[in-house]
């Protein structure tokens, strides 16, 4: 520290541990308080600090008066784990900082990594009164299991805390969205979330394409508590309605499905189950079609009724059509559910053209890791059709 009748200069400072290194220069005017300052900490691992991450990272600060702060953090070097890893790969940051009228304002807050580049800006009075506007992108494999995402993920926001809360309004993008058999092509997603006291409350709308038909969804959630509810009351994919509801609290969980082909119901169906065993639950849902034509089938109407727990539904189905000539069945049977597959038994009879037809052995089919199989016999006019199908799953 060095005194020469000017505010005092802070000529250098070196602090050095094990794994940690300060060093700090400028000058500091005693009378004011004013620093004029640039100071770099240096972290030899990360893993000190944290164990997400592990290898050196380095945080450089400059400061042109107390009013005014420039930082830049370099982790390019560091190795993170966990889902994020490849995502924060490469990382470096820089915020630009200034203070008026009792408050910071962030002019620049940028982030960019391997799979991540952020830019925002925004103010800060106090914790609970705050300001945060920009832009997200997420890059390359992103780390979400349940889906598929094509073409990274961009997100703007604006976000704001108050008197009653943070209040988030995000409108997120991407190319392609999956998630097993369904894909969405270039779906949006707009949300106003409000968060207070633990509580949250999101109303939303996704609007995207499936198959060529538009999709539109909106819906709302609600998380207070143990409680969730996640619910659509309004939904359209190309001409079908579709309107969901799921509740979870601390003990069960309830799922209600309805969907309409125009204004005719197709599927009514509810689940409900105990939190702690969701192979416990029992399952009640209505299915019917009617009017569909593929190539030279014909179908005038089907039901299909399954109640009960999942270990044993009862299964009652019916359906009328043409197959070259009129053709219909009835039939009832079991289903079960397991975790390691789903089996059915079932024994239809009916009428095809001016013969009749049945059963003579229940048809069984099962589907699980190993593939689907499937075996029964059926007898029409003294006849007996036996039938075997197998599919092997890829391993």
């Amino acid at each position: 520290l060095v005194a020469t009748g000017r505010p005092p200069q802070l000529d250098g400072l070196d602090l050095q541990a094990d794994a940690v290194t300060l060093n700090a220069s400028g000058q500091w005017d005693m009378r004011t308080g004013i620093p004029l300052l640039t100071g770099e900490l240096a972290l030899q691992d990360l893993a000190l600090v944290t164990d997400m991450a592990q290898g050196p990272a380095r945080l450089t600060a400059r400061t042109d008066g107390p009013d005014r702060i420039e930082a830049r953090l370099d982790a390019q070097e560091t190795v993170w784990s966990g889902p994020l890893g490849s995502t924060l790969s490469g990382l470096s940051a820089t915020a630009s900082l200034e203070r008026g009228e009792g408050h910071w304002r962030a002019r620049e807050l940028a982030a960019d990594a391997t799979g991540l580049r952020l830019e925002a800006n925004g103010e800060f009075v106090t914790a609970s009164d705050w300001r945060l506007n920009g832009n997200l992108a997420l890059l390359g494999a992103l780390p979400v299991t349940a889906l598929e995402i094509g073409g990274g993920v961009a997100t703007a926001f604006e976000s704001e805390a108050g008197d009653e809360g943070i209040s988030l309004r995000t409108t997120t993008s991407t190319d392609r969205l999956g998630a097993g058999p369904v894909g969405l092509a270039r779906p949006r997603l707009n949300a106003d979330t409000r968060i207070n006291e633990g509580a949250i409350r999101s109303d939303w709308t996704l609007e995207a394409f499936h198959e060529g038909d538009a999709v539109r969804l909106n819906g709302r959630l609600d998380h207070r508590g143990g409680r969730l509810e996640i619910s659509v009351p309004e939904g359209r994919i190309g001409r079908s309605g579709l309107d969901a509801r799921l509740v979870r609290d601390d003990r069960s969980l309830n799922v209600e499905i309805g969907i309409a082909d125009g204004d005719r119901p197709v599927l009514d169906a509810s689940f409900t189950a105990p939190r702690s065993d969701l192979m416990a639950g029992e399952l009640t849902a209505r299915l019917r079609l009617a009017d569909r034509l593929r190539g030279n089938a014909y179908l005038e109407n089907a039901r299909l009724d399954l109640d009960g727990p999942l270990s044993g539904m009862t299964l009652h189905a019916s359906a009328a059509g043409r197959l070259s000539s009129r053709v219909d069945l009835v039939g009832s049977g079991h289903v079960s559910v397991a975790r390691d597959g789903v089996e059915a038994r079932f024994s239809p009879a009916g009428k095809w053209s001016i013969h009749d037809w049945r059963s003579s052995e229940p048809v069984e089919i099962s589907a699980g890791s190993d593939g689907v199989h499937a075996s029964g016999a059926l007898t029409m006019d003294g006849g007996e059709f036996y039938v075997l199908y197998d599919s092997v799953a890829e391993t």
